[in-house]
């Protein structure tokens, strides 16, 4: 990736400026990465890809690397040009940042979006066996032909609702430690492009709960076996979402650039 290449990305007019700040990451299930810039910047100007956006792939992560160390780059040519030392402003807002980054890992939230990410790990790695069951008896009512049973409406609901779910066990707890921590720095009195990231952040992490919520609610229908474990992660979530909904008010009428214009 050479400068070229992001200021030409960064001034195309195509793109909507910010719609991957608050977004899910999850691309292949965007509408929207044709006005995305971060999505354009992994592909050649002829629709190629560049990277594979694999998070085990050594190739995506060097290239990354390689879009931030060439955008950092450009960043401090234009603040040499400004007269402004971009090591000491860095240095000085990292300070502050990582005091209330720190504050907000052990906000209770946090805390407890943590835990549910390690349960649903945890689920997920000891019900191996529970899945290949409830497979196998889908596929054997197709095959008896059970009146009254949708086998294959069942059986991409059930994979829909992991996939689901795996996605964003980690996402909320990210997304609420940059929501909270800028929270806890400035608040409600902060600037408006401070509230407005704390309010961003909130409003992607509280979809994410909404969406692994309507999955578990699909999974309850499909395993009640396992209903405690299940009502436990719905309990968890919700508590999580109605307590980040009380801490940041105006998250839910948060407007994300492009998704809810």
């Amino acid at each position: 990736m050479d400068k070229e290449r992001i200021r030409k990305v960064a001034g195309d007019e195509r793109f909507i400026v910010g719609v991957y700040n608050y977004c899910d990451g999850w691309c292949a299930r965007c509408a929207f990465t044709s006005r995305c810039g971060v999505y354009a910047m992994g592909h050649d100007e002829d629709g190629g890809e560049r990277k594979s956006g694999d998070l085990n792939d050594e190739e995506f992560w060097a290239e990354l690397g390689g879009v931030f160390a060439v955008t950092r780059e450009m960043i401090e040519e234009d603040c040499e040009e400004m007269g402004i030392d971009v090591d000491e402003a860095i240095e000085n807002m990292g300070e502050e940042r990582d005091t209330f980054r720190k504050a907000s890992d052990w906000h209770p939230l946090c805390l407890c979006a943590k835990d549910y990410a390690d349960e649903v790990r945890a689920w997920f790695g000891r019900c191996e066996p529970v899945f290949k069951a409830k497979l196998e008896e889908i596929r054997s009512r197709a095959e008896m032909g059970i009146e009254g049973h949708e086998p294959e409406k069942d059986l991409k609901g059930l994979e829909e609702a992991a996939e689901v779910i795996r996605w964003y066990e980690h996402f909320i707890f990210v997304k609420l430690v940059r929501a909270i921590g800028g929270w806890l720095e400035f608040g409600e009195d902060g600037e408006d492009y401070e509230i407005y990231d704390s309010q961003g952040s909130a409003k992607i992490a509280l979809i994410s709960m909404d969406r692994s919520i309507a999955a578990w609610e699909r999974l309850l229908e499909l395993l009640p076996e396992e209903e405690g474990v299940i009502l436990s992660m719905l309990a968890k979530l919700e508590e999580i979402r109605r307590g980040t909904e009380e801490l940041i008010p105006g998250a839910r009428v948060f407007v994300r650039p492009g998704f809810d214009e």
